[in-house]
C-alpha cells in the first residue's frame, strides 16, 4: 500500500517566512514538522497563516478553498462517493448514511427474503456530492420508491439531495431519540412505507 502525502516542501529558503497557504495553487505545498514555522488559525487569516481581516485576501483565500472541490469533483470518481448496495431496479431504495449502513443493508436482506427487492445507497460524500450517479438512479426509481432513512429529524439527506440534484425523496423513516435504528424497526417502517405511509418516526428503545 503507498501512501500519498500530497504536496510537499522539502527545501525552505526562508523557513521564518513560509507561505504555508499560498495562492499560487488551490492546494499549497506542506512542508513537513521541522522544516519551516507555520501558523495555523481557526479564523481566516493571509498566506503564512496569520489572522487578517482585510475583505480582498479573505475573498482570494475563500476562493482558493472552494477549488479544493473541483479538484475533488475530478479525482475521486463518483461511485466511490456514493455506493449502491443491491439492485439497480428495486422495488425500494433506502438511501442514507454513516451508521445507517449497518441496520439498512440487513434490513434489505431481510426484505429480499420476504419477496421485497430492496436496495441501499450509501452517500458517502455529502459535498461534492455525486449528483449524476444519484440523479441517474432516482429518475429510474421514480418518487414513490425512494425513501431517506436517517437518525435526524428532518432527514437532512433527503433535503440535501433535493438542493443539489432538483430530486425530491418525499418518503421517509427516521429516528431522533438519541437511540441506534435498529434492523427490525426498519424491517417494520418499511412495510409501513409499502402500504401507503410517507413518513415513520422510529422509537425502539426510548
Amino acid at each position: 500500500m503507498v501512501i500519498d502525502r500530497g504536496k510537499l516542501v522539502t527545501k525552505v529558503k526562508d523557513p521564518f517566512n513560509y507561505k504555508r497557504f499560498s495562492l499560487e495553487e488551490p492546494v499549497s505545498p506542506r512542508a513537513p514538522l521541522g522544516y519551516a514555522v507555520s501558523w495555523h488559525a481557526g479564523d481566516e487569516h493571509d498566506e503564512y497563516g496569520h489572522i487578517c481581516e482585510d475583505p480582498i485576501m479573505r475573498e482570494r483565500m475563500y476562493s482558493k478553498r472552494i477549488q479544493k472541490m473541483d479538484i475533488i469533483r475530478r479525482e475521486i470518481p463518483e461511485e466511490r462517493r456514493a455506493q449502491l448496495y443491491g439492485s439497480r431496479e428495486p422495488d425500494i431504495l433506502l438511501v442514507g448514511w454513516g451508521s445507517v449502513k449497518g441496520p439498512a443493508l440487513e434490513a434489505a436482506r431481510l426484505l429480499r427474503e420476504k419477496g421485497v427487492e430492496a436496495s441501499y445507497l450509501n452517500v458517502r460524500y455529502m459535498y461534492p456530492l455525486a449528483t449524476s450517479m444519484i440523479s441517474s438512479l432516482l429518475d429510474r426509481m421514480g418518487a414513490d420508491r425512494v425513501v431517506a432513512v436517517e437518525h435526524s429529524y428532518g432527514a437532512l439527506v433527503a433535503k440535501l439531495i433535493a438542493m443539489e440534484t432538483g430530486r425530491v425523496i418525499r418518503k421517509s423513516i427516521v429516528k431522533f431519540t438519541g437511540r441506534p435504528i435498529y434492523t427490525h424497526e426498519l424491517v417494520e417502517a418499511v412495510h409501513r412505507i409499502l402500504e401507503g405511509e410517507e413518513r415513520v418516526v422510529l422509537d425502539y428503545g426510548a
